[in-house]
């Protein structure tokens, strides 16, 4: 057994990991109602169901990610350094993955390449060029299943 929940006289609900055979409570205490975080330390939202009997549900839930396309660094701007950052991240030079990938798609097409930098550059530098799809130009959040592929982790979105 990997995790025990187990519940309060006051239907507060623990939860002990197992930690190569013993038992430590690593996970918050879960109060008997619906609540949404980071449970099982892994990243992304759990979502909790607790009650007075101690039954609870946990299971990840996906949270779509807030961003705006063409700002691939997260610096809350659209600029030079975004396309320049992904050009470095498509060629395999110094720069690394971009902050949000979905970001650098700018062509929203679910993949990452060198047309995404092309019309970056170009509607930062020619007069009447397209803007990207939504989100832009503020934060938004993206319905097409290409964007929740890639990912994105923006700070401040």
């Amino acid at each position: 057994m990997d995790w025990l929940r187990t519940s309060t006289a006051m239907g507060a609900i623990r939860s002990y990991g197992n930690n190569y055979g013993v038992a430590t409570n690593t996970l918050p205490t879960i109060p008997p109602s619906l609540v949404v975080g980071n449970f099982d330390r892994v990243g992304g939202a759990d979502l909790a169901f607790g009650c007075l009997q101690g039954v609870t549900v946990l299971r990840n839930i996906g949270v779509d990610p807030q961003f705006v396309r063409g700002d691939n660094n997260g610096d809350q701007s659209i600029d030079l350094t975004d396309g320049i950052g992904l050009l470095d991240y498509l060629f395999g030079s110094s720069g690394g993955t971009p902050v949000c990938a979905d970001a650098a798609d700018f062509d929203d097409n679910g993949t990452l390449d060198l047309g995404d930098a092309v019309l970056l550059l170009g509607w930062l530098f020619i007069p009447g060029s397209l803007a990207p799809p939504a989100p832009f130009p503020s934060c938004g959040l993206s319905t097409d299943t290409s964007d929740l592929d890639l990912g994105c982790i923006t700070p401040g979105c």
